[in-house]
C-alpha cells in the first residue's frame, strides 16, 4: 500500500499524553514530544484533514511524495544537550535539518536550514502539530513551501546496538539525487569508513554512538570526509533502522554541516 493510501485510511488519535493522571503514560518534556522515526509525505496543495469519531483522519492530495524524519532529543556530547531534527522529502532530494528545535504547546518552532543535492539552498519557517508517538504534521514556508504529514513509526522502539551495525552497507540514490554511491564498511563498535562516488577517490572515516541509555532506535554519526572536493570536512547527524527484506536491514542516515547536508539509506550487504 502506498504510503497516502496509508495515511488516507488511518485515523490518528490526536491526543498529546503526559503521565501524573493515573496512567502507565511516561511524562514527557515539550522537546521530547517530537522524538522517534516519523514516515509520510509532503504536499505542494493543503492537506485535507477530516474527522471522525476516534480523532482527526489526515489525508493528501494526490500531488503527495513520501518523506521520512529523524527526531532526537537526547543527544549529550561534549558536555552540552543537542536536539536534531531532519525530515526528508524523498522526490527531490530535499534536506530539513534543525539543530535546535523546540515544541511549545505541541508547535515546532525554529527554521531548519534546507539542503538539495547536497549543498545548502536556504531556510524555511516550519510548523507542526506534534502528538506523541502518533504524528506530526503542518506546513514550512521560505526557500519552499508545501505541507506534510508525518505518521509515528514504531520501530523506533527497538533500541540501539552498535554490534548489529557491523557489516557492509550499500546506497544507491534515485537519478535525481547527485551525491552518488557510498559504500560503508562499519566495525562492531560503530566505528566505520566509507567510499563514495561522489568524487574520484573521496573516502571518509565515522563512527556512530547510541543515544541516552540505548533504549530507542537512534544513533548519533559523526563523519569526516577527505578528497572530495567542495565535500570536505566534518559532518555529523541522525541515523536509524529500518527493514527493508528483513529486520534491521536498511539505515536511514542524515549527515550534515553548514554548507552541506546528505540524506542516505544504505542497505546491508
Amino acid at each position: 500500500m502506498s504510503v497516502k493510501k496509508a495515511l488516507a485510511a488511518l485515523p490518528l488519535v490526536l491526543n498529546a499524553c503526559g503521565g501524573g493522571d493515573g496512567d502507565d503514560t511516561p511524562d514527557y518534556t515539550p522537546n521530547e514530544i517530537g522524538q522517534g522515526i516519523w514516515n509520510g509525505g509532503f504536499s505542494a496543495t493543503t492537506i485535507n484533514t477530516t474527522s471522525s469519531a476516534s480523532g482527526s483522519v489526515s489525508t493528501f492530495e494526490p500531488t503527495a511524495v513520501t518523506g521520512i524524519g529523524l527526531y532526537s532529543s537526547y543527544i549529550t556530547r561534549n558536555n552540552y544537550d543537542e536536539k536534531r531534527a531532519f525530515f526528508f522529502k524523498e522526490d527531490d532530494g530535499t534536506l530539513f535539518t534543525n539543530d535546535y528545535p523546540g515544541i511549545v504547546n505541541n508547535i515546532l518552532v525554529s527554521g531548519p536550514s534546507i539542503y538539495r543535492s547536497g549543498n545548502t539552498t536556504g531556510s524555511v519557517s516550519i510548523n507542526a502539530n506534534a502528538y506523541i508517538s502518533t504524528s506530526i504534521s503542518g506546513s514550512y514556508t521560505g526557500s519552499i513551501n508545501g505541507y506534510y504529514v508525518m505518521l509515528f513509526d514504531q520501530k523506533y522502539f527497538r533500541g540501539a546496538n552498535l554490534a548489529s551495525l557491523a557489516g557492509n552497507w550499500n546506497y544507491t540514490p534515485p537519478s535525481s539525487n547527485a551525491v552518488g554511491d557510498w559504500q560503508f564498511s562499519v566495525n562492531s563498535d560503530g566505528t566505520f569508513t566509507i567510499i563514495s562516488t561522489v568524487v574520484t577517490s573521496c573516502t571518509g572515516n565515522g563512527a556512530f554512538f547510541t543515544i541516552g541509555d540505548g533504549s530507542k532506535n537512534e544513533y548519533d554519526v559523526s563523519v569526516l570526509l577527505s578528497d572530495c572536493g567542495a565535500f570536505n570536512g566534518g559532518y555529523r547527524g541522525l541515523a536509524a533502522t529500518i527493514d527493508t527484506s528483513v529486520q534491521n536491514d536498511t539505515l536511514i542516515m542524515a549527515l550534515y554541516n553548514a554548507d552541506h547536508g546528505f540524506f542516505l539509506k544504505p542497505v546491508k550487504n
